[in-house]
């Protein structure tokens, strides 16, 4: 009899058909996402911070919900994933505060200012080229050689990299 009615709906109300089948659809995604965040946060108990990492993403992207990318950020944090943690809780932060919530922001709010002291930076001053690229090779070798006063940083090498072949492609059409 129900499997009559919406058939019989489906034909005179497609539209709601259609709605029922999203609403279907939205419902498994959030079952879903609610089994990844189940995993990420026993994961995270278990202070295994790269899966409990993966699988919030995962959960974000199934069901972005604002307590999901929380727990993103703390993984990320966790990870070394400085700049993303800081980016998450900005966006969790951005997000309209609720009673589940609130908690949490406050968390994220203490969260940031450690955050953004804890991400390397790097300010170059004018200077002649030949002053900029001995500067940039000297980064490169501690980058290299790992210096043992240095925490090697994923990101830092990356952007040294970056302005690096930036310089060496900026000599190249010079000559």
């Amino acid at each position: 009899m129900t499997r009559d009615l919406f058939q019989l709906g489906m034909r005179s109300h497609p539209f709601l058909a259609i709605a029922a089948i999203v609403a279907i659809a939205s419902s498994a995604h959030a079952d879903d996402a609610d089994d990844l965040k189940r995993q990420g946060l026993k994961a995270a108990q278990d202070k295994n911070w790269e899966l409990a990492r993966e699988l919030f993403q995962r959960s974000y992207e199934r069901d972005p919900r604002p307590l999901t990318l929380f727990n993103l950020a703390v993984a990320q944090e966790h990870t070394d994933k400085l700049v993303e943690a800081s980016a998450s809780y900005t966006a969790f932060l951005a997000q309209p505060s609720t009673p589940d919530t609130e908690p949490f922001r406050k968390l994220a709010r203490t969260a940031l200012p450690a955050l953004e002291q804890a991400i390397p930076t790097l300010t170059l001053h004018a200077m002649d080229d030949g002053h900029a690229f001995a500067f940039l090779q000297a980064c490169d070798c501690l980058e290299r050689h790992k210096h043992p006063r240095r925490r090697h940083d994923p990101q830092l090498a990356q952007l040294l990299g970056t302005v690096y072949s930036g310089i060496l492609d900026e000599r190249a059409d010079r000559d």
